[in-house]
């Protein structure tokens, strides 16, 4: 599944929100000073996600594995890759 840029621009600017309130900073100061990191290029995103459901002989669901890759690319040739994984597995409660 590929995902969509807007979203994770909007996330990625969400997080710098965050960052700005925890460290009692302005959120347009912060904001600029990640994209002169960028040469004043608004980063761009790109991701694909994938996920596998493993399932018992009885179709009950064992575990969910999702697999998230995110590709940022900004200015002065800058590019970060982001890998999550994220794992549900079933368990007997005895």
């Amino acid at each position: 599944m590929i995902l969509d840029p807007e979203c994770l621009l909007s996330n990625h600017e969400a997080s710098i929100e965050t960052v700005a309130k925890i460290i009692g900073e302005d959120f347009e100061t912060l904001f600029q000073s990640s994209l002169r990191l960028a040469d004043g290029e608004v980063p761009s995103f790109s991701g694909t996600r994938e996920v596998t459901i493993e399932t018992l002989s009885t179709r009950d669901v064992l575990s969910i594995r999702r697999e998230t890759t995110i590709e940022i690319e900004g200015g002065s040739g800058f590019t970060e890759t982001k890998t999550i994984i994220e794992k549900i597995q079933r368990q007997t409660v005895r």
